[in-house]
């Protein structure tokens, strides 16, 4: 649908892309990467490694070169939205419901429960 065409764009340092579902081939090197980035920036201490691995992680979702990601003159804001975009296009993460869509059910996993 043209909204979900909508919610595969990130804009990296004013410009556009199309972000496109991963292979499964280079998704046992793009998720580790996705992973690790997400937990540096959990924590707000943003490394070298870790912006290599938002390099890599943007590179295989946009269909650049690690070092053409790397030369874009990109901002915090734009990296932590081209992420989350790219975690739902790989299916990593829920799409957010649209206003007036019924949210999907809450899943059971990571629940306290304890078995019998």
């Amino acid at each position: 649908s043209d909204r979900d065409a909508m919610n595969n764009i990130i804009t990296l340092g004013g410009v556009d892309h199309t972000v496109s579902p991963i292979p499964l081939g280079r998704l046992k090197i793009v998720l580790p990467a996705l992973n690790r980035a997400a937990r540096v920036f959990e924590s707000g201490i943003i490394t070298e490694s870790a912006l290599s691995d938002v390099a890599i992680v943007i590179a295989n979702a946009i269909g650049l070169s690690q070092e053409e990601v790397e030369g874009m003159a990109v901002d915090m804001p734009e990296i932590i939205q081209a992420l989350d975009v790219i975690a739902q296009v790989s299916g990593l993460k829920p799409r957010e419901p649209e206003l007036g869509e019924p949210s999907p059910v809450a899943s059971s996993i990571g629940t306290n429960s304890t078995a019998g």
